[in-house]
């Protein structure tokens, strides 16, 4: 079992911060706990808070740290789209003695451009050798970009046969343009909506590395 790593200090920081005009929209954190006694897991319950922030000096808390946190991984989910935050600064705080004692941290989500308009234009570069040449601008348009808001079920067997649906807007109906792999795995669509797409899973030999990808022609 990992050590508990050592903190003295009565105030603590740990956490991450995305690139300018940019923002992580996460659907889960999880982080590592070493061994603790009953003492030491005192000092982090209803202490220890995670937190978003898009300025780096105002935050606002998403969750506490309570009694089921345990040695391992911890877990703090968010279930729909639309409860994801979306914030350029995360960390975990505490102000006392031991509140950031945490081995590792993990976020799953991903990052993205900082605006909700319908549309956005952004000017391409090419970068060579270290000479930077702006290329023609890319206009990025809301209603002709597929998003994906849930799936459905989340767990399936690992010998494969079951029917998966992916739920979300802008879908392209013709099943030919979509190749979806899970795990590697090839996932055949077999039928498509606008706002749904469903395909079959397919057998998961041995313990391959968890991946979700979804391609889309055009």
């Amino acid at each position: 079992m990992l050590e508990t790593p050592t903190d003295s200090s009565s105030e603590c920081v740990l956490g991450m911060q995305f690139k300018e005009e940019h923002v992580g929209m996460i659907s889960q954190v999880k982080w590592f706990m070493g061994a603790m006694d009953a003492t030491f897991k005192a000092k982090l319950v209803d202490i220890t808070v995670f937190q978003g922030s898009n300025d780096n000096s105002t935050f606002t808390t998403l969750f506490t740290m309570d009694q089921n946190l345990h040695t391992g991984w911890n877990y703090f989910k968010w279930e729909t789209a639309d409860a994801y935050p979306k914030y350029r600064y995360y960390r975990f705080y505490g102000n006392s003695t031991g509140a950031c004692a945490i081995n590792e941290i993990t976020f799953t989500g991903v990052e993205t451009i900082d605006n909700e308009d319908a549309s956005y234009t952004c000017t391409a570069k090419a970068v060579i050798d270290g000479t930077e040449t702006s290329l023609e601008s890319v206009d990025y348009v809301g209603s002709l970009t597929s998003n994906l808001l849930s799936m459905s079920p989340r767990y399936g067997t690992v010998v494969g046969g079951d029917e998966l649906t992916f739920t979300g807007e802008n879908f392209p109906t013709d099943t030919s343009l979509y190749t979806i792999t899970i795990d590697g795995i090839d996932c055949p669509v077999s039928a498509a909506t606008s706002t749904t797409v469903t395909c079959t899973t397919g057998s998961r030999p041995g313990l391959p590395e968890t991946t979700l990808e979804i391609n889309i022609e055009g």
